[in-house]
């Protein structure tokens, strides 16, 4: 998938970019977009979820979706994990077990909408948000913040990643140094 500098999908590759098709313009807004496998792509419009199971021929409503206020990541992304889907909304950890047609939040909610980052087992995560770094050890049930945002950084427009082995936090922001912030255990 190809996206332009405001986070829009415009094409799509399912042969490792020897064609592409075109999706049109408009087709994401500056929110969640995830790919499920070659034909199952999901994406929001005017905060409303939807799934294509044909590459993106048509698209059906999945859920209204709030992902954060104005302080919220420009790019979030839907992940899948071992045919499991992941992505972060103010109603907290939406899941889904089908390939994106239905979700249900998992947990609590906590205000971080960038992430879920992936941790040591299936109960552990993390998130980042305004506040800060939050990580979960009993699949989203309890939040708690770890780390304030790195100074100078974010929320916005930052990489995020996570070393949960050794329990250290990275960010990066066009142009500045990365950042490194060790939690030890």
């Amino acid at each position: 998938m190809i996206t332009d500098a405001d986070g829009i999908v415009h094409l799509l590759s399912t042969d490792g970019g020897k064609t592409w098709k075109d999706l049109g313009t408009g087709f994401a807004e500056k929110g969640p977009i995830g790919i499920v496998d070659e034909k199952t792509l999901l994406a929001t419009k005017n905060r409303v979820l939807s799934r294509s199971t044909d590459g993106g021929e048509t698209w059906t409503k999945v859920m209204d979706v709030v992902t954060g206020g104005p302080q919220s990541p420009v790019n979030q992304t839907i992940y899948f994990v071992k045919g499991v889907g992941y992505f972060m909304t103010d109603k907290g950890m939406m899941v889904s077990k089908d390939k994106g047609a239905t979700w249900a939040v998992q947990g609590s909610a906590v205000n971080a909408p960038t992430g879920p980052l992936f941790g040591k087992d299936e109960n552990h995560f993390a998130a980042v948000g305004p506040e800060g770094i939050y990580e979960t050890k009993d699949a989203g049930t309890t939040w708690r913040q770890v780390a304030p945002l790195p100074p100078g950084l974010g929320p916005r427009d930052i990489t995020y990643g996570w070393d949960s082995i050794r329990n250290i936090f990275y960010a990066a922001q066009g142009g500045k140094p990365a950042m490194k912030c060790s939690l030890g255990e």
